[in-house]
């Protein structure tokens, strides 16, 4: 999900001059679905349930916020162009996201 959501913010921003904030939220919001699905029924081996779906996408609406402030930082600091700044955010919202979902997933398998 990664490699797609960082080519996909690449060709939009690099090629088709979208705009920064809305192409990073927009494609980060498309690939937390897909991440979702993907990470309860393989990584973590939990059942797909709504309720866990909006604590995940919370969970991830923190990191997207994260991951703006940091884009609008680094932008004030380097003045690079857009589409470098999606692989800059990503170690840190890679870590953050990793760490609130597995708690999120992990403690709602507890439960069951």
């Amino acid at each position: 999900m990664t490699i797609l959501g960082l080519t996909l913010n690449t060709i939009l921003l690099k090629y088709f001059s979208t705009p920064l904030y809305i192409t990073y939220a927009s494609v980060y919001i498309v690939n937390v679905l897909l991440s979702y699905l993907l990470n309860s029924r393989y990584t973590f081996k939990s059942k797909i349930k709504l309720s866990r779906m909006i604590k995940y996408y919370l969970s991830y609406f923190f990191s997207l916020c994260f991951g703006l402030v940091l884009i609008s930082l680094f932008e004030r600091i380097f003045g690079f162009e857009n589409w470098i700044y999606p692989y800059m955010v990503l170690p840190f919202t890679f870590t953050s996201n990793f760490l609130l979902s597995n708690f999120i997933l992990k403690s709602d398998a507890r439960l069951i």
